[in-house]
């Protein structure tokens, strides 16, 4: 590090593990994204509240391009710049719209309260057959770093991820598009994307962080996510339907035609002659075989847990947290059908992927209430003030993450 006038601490400035630049010309390429102030942050709820929230209907997870809705509202409540009870007594509660996106803000207090129940949240799986579950790549492989900086040779993947280390935001499906893409398809563990996203957020939350990746790993409370098929070239004819997105933040390809642009290998020689080899050949040729190599992995993970790691009826169980008040093997957890019936497909020599295995929706009803069971209460408040008290214990690895 060396030092500059605006580092207000007595030590070198430290170097950004994002960019590798100085912290302070980080924070001054993200000033250029994000006005980080409180009258921006009420301008800015206020336009949402004129202007997005009419939007804000259907599925927010699953809608992309320009389907998406969020309000982008979360660096400014996770600085602080602007309140949630706030935002609570500046909305309209009447319509559907307002009810909808508060139901959704009241995920942020829902992964505090995981936080507070399960300190380990960042690093151990949750679901208790799941400990063991083998990962393909480690964070120093050629193909995770490509992932990071956006060079997988899918296009659509690799616009997010420069857009994230860009502007340090990126819409929620297309979080869980890059997501999926790491864990299912390059078989990285779940850790070390949530990792990297919390060093380049610029709403990074530990809470929030953790429980999304968990949720991404299939080793959360939830595996909704694992139904969702966000192939990065199907998924991109609602993402990016006119390929402006791509064209934005992958410029090397701006000249390609739009039927060639969210998979470039198909393009003939001559319309890839000014592409040339500014952009890279895709890391990993079959997404759906990797995602149903991952599928079979979880198999034979859950297949080689002890059965007390299940429910009676086969579902997973889930680390019974020690501030429970009860004693018991587990939570019961929603478990998603391509999981569950492994042993079968394997029987019958075939596993399908999630997005074709027949049945597995993981609609709505598995991301709401009930995904810890009926039987399990760890009390009927969630603790708001939890992020404001001391931060919980963190595991070695753990703390790396504090640059």
């Amino acid at each position: 590090g060396t030092s500059e006038s605006d580092w207000p601490f007595g030590l070198p400035v430290a170097r950004s593990r994002v960019t590798g630049r100085l912290v302070t010309e980080d924070a001054r390429a993200l000033s250029n994204q994000w006005e980080m102030t409180e009258e921006a942050a009420r301008h800015e709820l206020k336009r949402f509240q004129e202007g997005g929230l009419i939007r804000y209907k259907g599925s927010i997870t699953r809608d992309s391009g320009p389907r998406a809705k969020e309000s982008r509202l979360s660096p400014y409540f996770r600085l602080g710049l602007l309140s949630m009870v706030e935002a609570w007594w500046m909305s309209d509660r009447s319509s559907e719209q307002s009810k909808k996106w508060l139901r959704r803000c009241a995920w942020r207090d829902y992964s505090y309260w995981m936080l507070m129940h399960w300190p380990d949240l960042p690093e151990v799986p949750m679901r208790l057959s799941y400990a063991n579950l083998e990962w393909c790549l480690s964070s120093s492989d050629a193909k995770a770093e490509a992932w990071r900086q956006g060079n997988t040779g899918y296009p659509l993947i690799d616009a997010a991820m420069r857009e994230l280390r860009t502007t340090g935001y990126l819409q929620q499906n297309m979080r869980h598009t890059v997501g999926q893409f790491f864990v299912e398809v390059l078989g990285g563990d779940w850790r070390d994307g949530e990792e990297w996203f919390h060093a380049v957020l610029a709403d990074s939350d530990l809470a929030i962080n953790s429980m999304m990746w968990q949720h991404q790993g299939a080793t959360g409370v939830s595996q909704f996510l694992v139904a969702m098929d966000c192939h990065p070239v199907r998924h991109a004819r609602a993402a990016d339907p006119t390929g402006a997105y791509v064209r934005k933040w992958v410029p090397e390809l701006s000249h390609l035609p739009q039927q060639y642009l969210h998979s470039p290998w198909t393009a003939p020689c001559d319309a890839l002659k000014d592409v040339g080899a500014m952009y890279p050949h895709r890391i990993v040729q079959d997404t759906d075989a990797a995602r149903a190599s991952f599928v079979e992995r979880v198999c034979s993970c859950r297949s080689a847990a002890p059965p007390s790691a299940f429910s009676s009826d086969g579902s997973d169980l889930i680390s019974l947290p020690s501030t429970a008040g009860f004693s018991g093997p587990g939570i019961r957890a929603l478990t998603e059908k391509c999981f569950r019936s492994g042993e079968e497909a394997r029987s019958r020599g075939r596993l399908a992927s999630p997005s074709t295995e027949k049945g597995a929706k993981g609609g709505k009803s598995k991301g709401k209430g009930g995904i810890l069971g009926k039987s399990a209460s760890l009390g009927n408040e969630l603790p708001r003030q939890v992020y404001l008290e001391e931060s919980p214990p963190r595991t070695n690895r753990w703390k790396r993450r504090n640059v």
